[in-house]
C-alpha cells in the first residue's frame, strides 16, 4: 500500500489542507492508518510538530478532568487505555461524517 492510498482508520482520506501560514509548520497531516507513535517524539525539541494532529487529539484525551473537588487540569501524568481512546475518536469522526451527509 503506497502513502497516497493510506486512509485514517482505513476509512477517511487525508485530503485536508492547512491554509494558515502560521499553523502550517505545527499541524502534521502525514498519512497513517493508526495515529500512534508511542512517544517517539516526546523528548525532541518541538516534537509535537512532527506528531500527527489526530494523535495529538488522542493524547490530549488522556489528561485528567479533575481531581477531587478541584476542576483544574493539574498534570498530564495519567495513563489510559489507548485503544479505548482511539475508538472514541473514531466514533466521533463517524458522527461528524453522518452530520456532514445530512
Amino acid at each position: 500500500m503506497s502513502i497516497q492510498n493510506l486512509k485514517l482508520f482505513n476509512k477517511w482520506d487525508w485530503n485536508v489542507e492547512v491554509k494558515d501560514i502560521a499553523l502550517k509548520r505545527y499541524i502534521n497531516l502525514k498519512p497513517c492508518i493508526i495515529p500512534k507513535t508511542y512517544g517517539r517524539f516526546s523528548q525532541k525539541r518541538f516534537g509535537k510538530a512532527e506528531m500527527n494532529i489526530v494523535e495529538r487529539l488522542i493524547n490530549k484525551m488522556f489528561g485528567p478532568g479533575h481531581k477531587g473537588k478541584k476542576h483544574l487540569i493539574e498534570s498530564d501524568h495519567c495513563a489510559g487505555k489507548t485503544e479505548k481512546i482511539i475508538k472514541i475518536v473514531k466514533e466521533a469522526f463517524e458522527i461528524i461524517e453522518q452530520i456532514k451527509i445530512l
